[in-house]
């Protein structure tokens, strides 16, 4: 059965949990629309420091934002992660209050990596100062841990490491230090920084009926994820010392560490682990690690959890030649979770912010092709079917997203195909092929709150910019997702049915010229459809949220959700274009459905 929490409607449980909290912390400025938390005060010259990432994290992040520690977050939904959106909205409110500049530091997951550097690039674009570090402080998952991974950059996941880092530069933003002595400490954290985790009770979503990973009984996961991944090993429940050795064993294996090296001992509560429990796993972990290291400081709570996982985390920081870090580590902070409460004071200094940013998407060239009325009236037709379809076969994609991740992104392309039905229409619009790619990656971004309409956003987005040719706007929407992610053929995403589709599109293109569109279109959608069925053969190597062990053993019988998306669509295009020909003023047999102006 779905996890049980004491709750009036697990689906306003997030929001819920934000009410509380601003009723609990009337200083802090939140907002529970956006799921945001910032410090509500003018920082004048000083560089703001902000994170985010899913909830089911507590109290990581919203109860590190003070003073000496994080500026502002934001929450996503349960192991998901915040939206461009959201992150636009507090950069470019705490820009206006801390006018040194914005300081990112994200976890390295799917979800948050790929948002963060998408939000960080168009605040830059916009003006906005931004420098971003990515935490991969997990060290379970070496390359050599994976056989199947080769150019995965997520193998080193992000893990408590990322409150280390928060709190010595949110000190450093305090004292006064710039934006980009801040992210050369930033950058230094990260590659001092190893964590590596265990537990022997996984955790369970709210929605979910089956815990991550699946646990045996007197077993331990060495390494798990925060989401519940699977780790290094597993092996059976024994004392403490030993597994401890395990874990110690796996971090000086790759961490950068000499002989009587100072390092501050970070040892962090994944859920439900008892005070005393903790304070035992600090007496064991500080005794392995004497004969090796000089720990300096030793930090024991609980800060970055997952749900109600039973288990923890040791995390280790070389501060050696870097002392400096450990003062701003012991400079007192209003953040609540630290713990300290001066926020939940009413009288706190108040500010006035301005009104949420709606992200407008930059550096897209402007004019490029225009279509007439006839092509624009496909080009509506085709969007329309295709979110028809979408409609049509939600429960399909909802059962093929379940295999490997949450079960619900049929129901975001659901939301996402009712939203553009009411807002695409109108010849105006559809004449402008920018404005329309344009405006469907906003509704991918605002409607679909998954990696899903993250990456349907930047397609679109990439799509825009294609400015004389269908082969081009395909080009362009798959260069500009490769900037941001290292999925590729072979990993169980759309790209495997995308990238295959468009090269066979290509070749029917260059072999006979632009006119055979209709013969290059059936053979791109045949391809896809059998590059679909490949998917139920894989297991995916990116773009995975909350993954725990897969419900069937490949090969399935169902393919990847993204894959049988970009499939119904180039079917969905493929009828409606080649029963409107018509309208392109062409003879039957050679037709050019649209043509640039020159």
């Amino acid at each position: 059965m779905p996890g049980l929490l004491f709750c009036n409607d697990k689906k306003s449980f997030n929001s819920d949990a934000l009410k509380g909290m601003k009723a609990a912390h009337a200083g802090l400025f939140i907002s529970v629309e956006k799921r945001m938390v910032l410090l509500n005060r003018d920082r004048g010259d000083r560089v703001a420091v902000i994170s985010g990432c899913g909830s089911g994290h507590e109290p990581f992040p919203m109860g590190f934002v003070g003073e000496n520690f994080l500026t502002g977050c934001l929450m996503g939904n349960v192991f998901g992660g915040p939206t461009v959106p959201q992150i636009l909205n507090a950069i470019f409110n705490l820009n206006k209050w801390n006018r040194g500049g914005i300081m990112i530091i994200a976890m390295n997951s799917v979800y948050n990596s790929l948002n963060f550097r998408l939000a960080a690039k168009r605040a830059m674009d916009a003006g906005v100062k931004v420098k971003m570090v990515v935490m991969s402080d997990d060290c379970a998952l070496e390359r050599n841990h994976i056989k199947y991974v080769h150019e995965n950059m997520m193998v080193k996941r992000g893990l408590c490491g990322i409150i280390i880092c928060a709190k010595i530069l949110g000190g450093m933003s305090t004292a006064g230090f710039g934006l980009e002595q801040i992210y050369h400490h930033g950058t230094m954290i990260k590659l001092r920084t190893n964590t590596i985790s265990a537990c022997y009770s996984s955790c369970q979503t709210p929605n979910s009926c089956r815990r991550v990973p699946q646990v045996d009984p007197y077993e331990v996961v060495i390494g798990v994820g925060g989401h519940g991944e699977e780790g290094l090993k597993r092996v059976e429940m024994a004392p403490l010392h030993y597994i401890v050795k395990v874990m110690v064993k796996q971090i000086f294996e790759v961490f950068m560490v000499s002989h009587g090296d100072k390092v501050l001992l970070f040892l962090n509560n994944s859920g439900v682990c008892t005070e005393s429990e903790m304070f035992v796993l600090a007496r064991e972990v500080e005794l392995q690690l004497a004969p090796r290291v000089l720990v300096v400081k030793t930090i024991v709570g609980k800060f970055y959890t997952s749900l109600d996982m039973k288990g923890f985390q040791i995390c280790i920081t070389n501060v050696t030649s870097n002392e400096s870090w450990l003062r701003y580590m012991e400079l007192g902070t209003d953040a609540f979770a630290w713990p300290s409460f001066k926020l939940s004071d009413l009288s706190t200094q108040k500010i006035e912010h301005e009104p949420f940013y709606t992200p407008f998407y930059s550096g897209i060239k402007k004019g490029g092709w225009k279509l007439n009325y006839g092509q624009a009236h496909i080009f509506g037709d085709c969007i329309q079917s295709t979110c028809i379809a979408l409609k049509r076969y939600e429960d399909n994609i909802n059962a093929m997203d379940a295999v490997f991740r949450t079960g619900d992104v049929g129901t975001k392309l659901k939301a996402f195909a009712d939203r553009a039905l009411k807002d695409i229409k109108g010849a105006s619009l559809l004449m402008d092929m920018s404005k329309t790619f344009e405006l469907m990656a906003q509704i991918a971004e605002n409607e679909i709150d998954t990696i899903m309409g993250q990456v349907l956003a930047v397609l679109f987005t990439g799509s825009a910019q294609g400015s004389y040719s269908w082969e081009n706007v395909w080009k362009q929407a798959l260069d500009t997702l490769s900037m941001y992610t290292t999925a590729r053929v072979g990993h169980r995403t759309l790209l495997d049915s995308l990238i295959p589709a468009y090269r066979a599109y290509k070749a029917v293109i260059f072999e006979s010229g632009p006119r055979f569109w209709v013969k290059a279109l059936k053979n791109a959608t045949a391809v896809a459809k059998e590059s679909c069925e490949k998917t139920k053969h894989m297991i995916p190597m990116t773009w995975i949220v909350n993954q725990g062990e897969p419900e069937l053993e490949p090969p399935h019988t169902l393919p990847d959700p993204g894959a049988f998306v970009v499939t119904l669509w180039l079917d969905v295009v493929l009828q409606e274009t080649t029963k409107k020909r018509k309208f392109c003023g062409g003879n039957k047999k050679n037709v050019v459905i649209s043509k640039p102006n020159k």
